[in-house]
């Protein structure tokens, strides 16, 4: 992305940062999280690919300071030199396998990773110090979460978000997308279904389209075959080209 992007981004995260570490009394018992991006995602608006997972499991350890981290030359957290290069040290992760398929099939090029950008819904998890709770941290920062996930949309501006948090899970994980004003609205209403085990739980994708951005929503890849979830949301994607 453009420096001017990188910077502007900055500085609409930092004030809602700064809010959301302050709700906590011991920010350093929670792992920090913030959106990545590849060197070569689009700065044009309504161009490129931002998924989005639940949230992290573990992360590098990050200062607390929001003037340190959203302050050139930043990375820390925010803007990282190496960000986005994990995806190619973890390759066997289904997350990273279905991240990889999709890509691929949009940048056939071994640097795949670069050319998209990648979110949580949850920006702060517990370290795995003894008594944290993930659902009481998520009561605590719920609207925080939305309102950087809005910043996030409106300012990477991608062609296609793909939210990898579970259409059969539940709306829990989604939740914070309808808080938006402008996606209050939003209904999935294409839906392709691309697994079934032999308990007869499903799996699915399904889309629709909003002001110029399609919305893909599809079940965890874990343990399931990527390559008919990888095909069920390019052929979504392509009803709306």
């Amino acid at each position: 992305m453009e420096k001017t992007i990188i910077d502007n981004f900055a500085t609409k995260l930092k004030p809602l940062y700064a809010s959301m570490i302050s709700k906590l009394e011991k920010p350093d018992d929670y792992w920090l999280f913030c959106t990545q991006w590849g060197k070569f995602f689009p700065s044009e608006n309504k161009q490129g690919i931002l998924f989005y997972g639940r949230t992290n499991n573990g992360w590098i350890e990050s200062s607390y300071d929001v003037e340190e981290i959203f302050s050139k030359p930043y990375g820390d957290i925010y803007n990282m030199k190496d960000q986005m290069e994990w995806m190619q040290i973890y390759p066997r992760k289904p997350f990273v396998r279905l991240l990889k398929g999709l890509s691929q099939r949009y940048y056939a090029s071994e640097d795949w990773n670069q050319h998209i950008a990648w979110s949580n819904v949850c920006k702060m998890v517990p370290s795995g110090r003894e008594g944290l709770s993930i659902n009481d941290l998520w009561d605590k920062l719920y609207f925080n979460f939305v309102d950087i996930m809005k910043v996030e949309l409106d300012v990477l501006s991608p062609r296609v978000v793909i939210l990898v948090t579970g259409v059969t899970a539940g709306d829990r994980w989604d939740s914070p997308l309808f808080e938006i004003d402008k996606y209050k609205d939003l209904k999935f209403e294409e839906t392709i279904q691309w697994y079934e085990d032999f308990r007869g739980q499903v799996c699915s994708s399904s889309a629709c389209e909003k002001d110029g951005t399609i919305f893909i929503m599809t079940d965890r890849p874990e343990f399931r075959p990527v390559t008919d979830q990888v095909e069920s949301i390019v052929s979504l994607i392509k009803r709306f080209q």
